[in-house]
């Protein structure tokens, strides 16, 4: 995985990573591991890629590119900075999405036991994610403006 240039924009603004590669102007990124997506015949992941595009929005499954070069899948990256926001794509279709930004907001004391940790039993969460009231952004360069 040798890039200068994001494969999806052409932009110069790459940063390379933990064996990631993540374009701070189109917000598509690849790694080591998206190189293969195939079903084998129970329909069950075949590959690690597999697996986690399974995970992710149905959007962001849609929007997936090939680069024939390097073999390699692009999506788009979520950025999640607890407790300050969330960059994702939000939309009804590939001709129809933006970048999104929403922040997290403080939950009151009296209302946090509504609120459980699934991961941590008998600690509740402190903020929520406020997605009624999102920001669209034109790029994902944009939406990191609002994390600064």
């Amino acid at each position: 995985m040798n890039y200068t240039t994001c494969f999806n924009c052409n932009s110069e603004h790459i940063e390379i990573a933990d064996g990631m590669t993540l374009c701070k102007d189109c917000g598509f990124y690849t790694m080591k591991g998206f190189n293969v997506l195939s079903k084998n015949y129970y329909d069950k992941p075949k590959t690690e890629f597999d697996g986690f595009l399974k995970s992710q929005p149905l959007l962001v499954q849609s929007l997936k590119l090939y680069d024939e070069t390097q073999k390699l899948y692009w999506i788009p990256f979520i950025l999640n900075v607890y407790p300050v926001g969330i960059i994702y794509p939000n939309g009804t279709s590939l001709d129809n999405w933006k970048w999104c930004f929403s922040v997290y907001k403080p939950i009151q004391i009296s209302e946090r036991s509504k609120y459980p940790n699934p991961n941590k039993p008998g600690e509740f969460f402190e903020y929520n994610l406020d997605i009624e009231n999102e920001t669209q952004c034109e790029s994902f360069g944009q939406a990191l403006e609002y994390l600064k």
